[in-house]
């Protein structure tokens, strides 16, 4: 991976504890294996900065209001 980079992404609905949880998940991963690479080292930077945006725009999400009951 010293020559390659390798991008994840999650697209779906998730409640503020889940995506809170999810954002920290991918912002641990960045900050311990995204600096490996010369030109990962400079483009980390910038996924740790939307993995940051990502976290605080989960923990503006509302509290959860109670879940519907499926028979």
């Amino acid at each position: 991976m010293v020559l390659a980079q390798r991008h994840g992404k999650f697209q779906g609905p998730l409640c503020r504890e889940h995506g809170v949880g999810m954002a920290k998940a991918f912002l641990s991963k960045t900050l311990i294996q995204g600096w490996w690479g010369i030109v990962s080292f400079f483009m980390n930077f910038y996924s740790v900065a939307v993995d940051v945006g990502s976290l605080l725009k989960a923990r503006r999400l509302p509290p959860p209001s109670g879940a519907a009951v499926q028979p």
